[in-house]
C-alpha cells in the first residue's frame, strides 16, 4: 500500500523550522531560490564526507545558478560543527552551507525518510516556488555525482523557460527538443510553422 505521507514530484516541501550550523533557519527564506536538500545518513562516514566536500567544491559554481545547499543530518548540532571542523581539516575549507540538525528525527520522520535506525541517502531538487522537481535515492555505501545534480537543474531552468525537452546525455549548450505534440490541431500548426517537422527527435536543434 502506497504512503500517503511520502513526497512526490510535484508535491510543495512542507514548510520547517530547524537549527543548523548556521543558526536557525526557515525553508520559507529560500523561496526565489532553488534547492538541493541532501540527507546524510552518517556522520563523518567516507561516503557522507566525500559528499560534502565535492559540494563545497561545486558551491560557488551553483550559487551562480542561483542554486543553495541543504544538507539534513541525524546528529546534534556540536556534533555537526565537530564534523565541519573535521572536512576542515582535511580539506582547509570551512564549509559555508547549514547542516540541520535532526537528532530527534522529527523532520526525517515527518517526511518518511526513515529506514530502520537510519534515514534515507536522498535527493530533494526544489525549485524556486519549493515544488519538489526530482527525487533521487541512493545506497548508503555509493555516493552520487555532482555534476549530476547541475546538469538536471540546469535543464530544468532552461526547459522551463520553453515548451522543450533535453534528450540523453543532454549537457548544457546542448540543442534542445520541442515536446510531443499534445494535440492534432498543435501538430497542424507545428506543421504549417516548419514544414519539415516530422517529430521531435527528427531536427537537430530547438523546434519552435
Amino acid at each position: 500500500m502506497e504512503n500517503k505521507n511520502s513526497l512526490k514530484i510535484g508535491d510543495r516541501f512542507p514548510l520547517f523550522n530547524a537549527q543548523t550550523t548556521l543558526g536557525n533557519i526557515k525553508l520559507s527564506d529560500y523561496i526565489g531560490k532553488w534547492v538541493i536538500l541532501i540527507t546524510c545518513p552518517e556522520e563523518f562516514s567516507p561516503v557522507s564526507t566525500s559528499e560534502l566536500l565535492a559540494l563545497s567544491q561545486k558551491q560557488e559554481e551553483l550559487r551562480s545558478k542561483n542554486i543553495e545547499i541543504l544538507i539534513l543530518s541525524q546528529g546534534n548540532n556540536s556534533s555537526n560543527l565537530a564534523w565541519l571542523q573535521n572536512m576542515y581539516h582535511i580539506s582547509g575549507n570551512l564549509l559555508s552551507f547549514p547542516i540541520i540538525s535532526d537528532c530527534k528525527n522529527n523532520l526525517s520522520a515527518r517526511w518518511n525518510l526513515k529506514n530502520n535506525e537510519m534515514i534515507e541517502h536522498s535527493i530533494f531538487i526544489l525549485d524556486t516556488k519549493q515544488n519538489i522537481r526530482a527525487i533521487t535515492n541512493y545506497p548508503q555505501n555509493i555516493g552520487y555525482d555532482i555534476s549530476e545534480i547541475i546538469r538536471v537543474i540546469t535543464a530544468m531552468q532552461v526547459t522551463d523557460t520553453g515548451n522543450n525537452s533535453t534528450l540523453a546525455n543532454w549537457k548544457p549548450n546542448m540543442p534542445l527538443s520541442a515536446n510531443s505534440p499534445r494535440s492534432y490541431y498543435d501538430l497542424l500548426e507545428r506543421l504549417e510553422e516548419n514544414p519539415l517537422y516530422q517529430n521531435h527527435y527528427a531536427i537537430k536543434g530547438m523546434i519552435l
